[in-house]
């Protein structure tokens, strides 16, 4: 079968580029001709969005690492499909199914398909989609019918989190159409990651650094209670034996001073492979935690999504109220991904210094059960593997 897979492969971002290589190579394991659909958008290759020593790193990826049709817009995707005579659509996975801007909307539900030549001859699913953001409410009636009415034409569908299940279901179809929630495909990174590690130097080696990733220039404000947060923890992780690593955002870097920061450009598998033979990460980002996961890296995630109330948040995380502030924060999609997992205490909604201590983060992580997050991962591939049984099975009737 020849599959096309379309989905945000093309932005400045090391979670996009790795969700389509690991969705490409999971289809490729199974024989068939796949292939990620060069649909690239202004705003995924906006110089803006990326510190410029770090866009080669992305788009050499994006372009050269993954195998990719020509670059196309949306108005030239239902000719290239027609064109590569693809049988299969796979959209997603990735938060595909966000309303910001209703065209990239139309895209990732087919739009383009529906009502053409092609609607019975190519066949779509849906590959772990997401909707970053609270509702869609604001979408009209008639974008709602259109969305609707697209989806009801998928031949399998699912969604990567409980929160856009239930988002879909209730705002746009109506009634409980979606059942599925498939893991997001670097949950299977690990497996097709074949690439050589390669270590700046001899100081560096398996399992003896921490690494953090944190927001561009976070030194810059308020600190003092940062650099002390800093200091301290940098002065526990050196006093055990390990060394302190930044592994910096596209964005740029933190503004710290670090024992050693991963230089630009990063290719995204060595992105994954920091994570993979570092002893614990610290930072934000739901592809890291999920990278993580995959690789078996015990992890502290600070969540930076799904704020629905961040005064409320701040009131409770200032008292101590870790856990529950859960309550506010529904749409995050690191709380969908850790609920049920046993993980949910290695997250917290909030700004790490002001919150928890450098030594009780530390003490955590170095009594971080790695067998628990491999279990949940094996978990997670098994679910992914199963899920794409039945959705094959779907395809073929």
């Amino acid at each position: 079968m020849k599959i096309g897979i379309l989905t945000y492969h093309a932005p400045f971002n090391f979670g996009a580029n790795l969700q389509a290589y690991a969705s490409q190579n999971f289809f490729c394991s199974l024989g068939h001709d796949t292939w990620v659909i060069n649909y690239v958008r202004e705003s995924d290759i906006n110089p803006q969005n990326c510190n410029p020593s770090q866009i080669e790193g992305h788009f050499n990826f994006s372009q050269n690492t993954l195998r990719v049709t020509k670059r196309i817009n949306r108005n030239e995707i239902y000719s290239l499909v027609k064109k590569e005579k693809f049988d299969l659509i796979a959209i997603g996975a990735d938060a595909v199914w966000n309303k910001r801007v209703r065209e990239d909307l139309e895209v990732f539900y087919a739009k383009w398909l529906w009502g053409t030549d092609l609607e019975n001859k190519v066949k779509v699913i849906a590959l772990s989609p997401a909707f970053m953001g609270r509702t869609y409410s604001d979408l009209t009636e008639g974008e709602k019918k259109s969305f609707r009415d697209g989806l009801l034409k998928f031949s399998y569908i699912d969604t990567r989190d409980a929160w856009t299940r239930y988002i879909v279901n209730k705002e746009i179809v109506g009634y409980n159409y979606i059942k599925t929630l498939n893991p997001d495909p670097v949950f299977l990174l690990d497996e097709f990651c074949n690439v050589r590690w390669e270590i700046p130097s001899t100081q560096f080696f398996s399992k003896k650094y921490y690494i953090l990733s944190l927001p561009k220039d976070f030194a810059h404000t308020h600190t003092k209670i940062k650099q002390m947060w800093f200091r301290r923890f940098k002065k526990i992780v050196n006093k055990h034996g390990y060394q302190l690593v930044e592994l910096p955002i596209p964005e740029g870097v933190s503004g710290f001073k670090f024992d050693y920061t991963v230089p630009y450009p990063i290719d995204p598998l060595q992105w994954f492979l920091w994570l993979k033979n570092a002893k614990a990460f610290i930072g934000l980002r739901f592809h890291a935690v999920v990278s993580c996961i995959s690789a078996g890296t015990p992890f502290f995630s600070l969540d930076i999504y799904g704020r629905n109330s961040s005064k409320i948040n701040r009131i409770l995380n200032l008292l101590g109220i870790h856990c529950f502030d859960n309550n506010v924060n529904r749409s995050s999609k690191i709380r969908n991904l850790l609920d049920g997992s046993g993980l949910e205490s290695y997250r917290i909604n909030g700004d790490l210094v002001y919150f928890i201590s450098a030594n009780k983060v530390f003490r955590k992580l170095e009594k971080a059960d790695s067998s628990l997050i491999l279990n949940y991962k094996e978990k997670m591939v098994s679910l992914f593997k199963s899920n794409m049984q039945d959705m094959l099975n779907a395809v073929k009737q």
